[in-house]
């Protein structure tokens, strides 16, 4: 697998997961952006996988759905 294939990967796994916990924790996207100070259509873009998060919002993501 090359590296492109290994960023595809994990991108695609961070955005299924971040749907998936985002309703786990009952969180309506508008809620979750204001949880990790960006915009509902940001976490749109995150969960559609139209956009790569950067470290910050991943480590803003994973404090608050865990």
């Amino acid at each position: 697998m090359t590296e492109s294939n290994k960023s595809h990967t994990a991108t695609k796994h961070v955005h299924n997961r971040v749907k998936e916990l985002r309703k786990k924790n009952h969180y309506t996207q508008k809620q979750l952006a204001d949880h990790i100070g960006v915009t509902r259509l940001t976490v749109i873009s995150i969960e559609k996988g139209k956009y790569e998060p950067s470290i910050g919002i991943v480590l803003r993501l994973a404090a608050v759905l865990g």
